[in-house]
């Protein structure tokens, strides 16, 4: 009977090993489940993602080009306008000095005014005359 009983206890720790493995293989398998649930569920949110940003670099990459040629437009207008610009800067400078008589004293200008304003109506009487 002593080596019964010894057989026995072997035999409830074989059993005791050979629950606590099938406890610890059933966690694992369901731990591995769950990981690779995980890493699916990341690897179809990275794809996604990739493929916006893909998409949304396309799309600037565009936008970029776009602006780049609205830029070149923009400065080729801003020289022609530029360029008008010094024209007419030209004129006023060349037409400002006959235009508001520079070197003139007021006194002057009104003399003008009226030695021309008297050859008007001399003109005018000449004319009057004549019709």
């Amino acid at each position: 009977t002593g080596q019964q009983g010894e057989s026995g206890g072997v035999l409830a720790m074989l059993d005791v090993i050979k629950s606590d493995f099938a406890r610890i293989e059933a966690d694992a398998t369901a731990a591995e489940a769950a990981a690779q649930r995980e890493h699916d569920k990341f690897m179809e949110e990275s794809r996604v993602s990739m493929a916006q940003m893909e998409t949304d670099t396309k799309h600037k990459a565009k936008a970029q080009q776009d602006n780049e040629v609205a830029l070149e437009d923009k400065k080729e207008d801003l020289q022609k306008v530029e360029e008008v610009l010094a024209t007419a800067e030209a004129e006023y400078d060349k037409l400002k000095p006959p235009c508001m008589g520079e070197g003139q004293t007021y006194e002057e200008r009104v003399a003008l005014r009226k030695d021309e304003i008297e050859a008007l109506k001399e003109a005018l009487a000449i004319l009057s005359g004549e019709a």
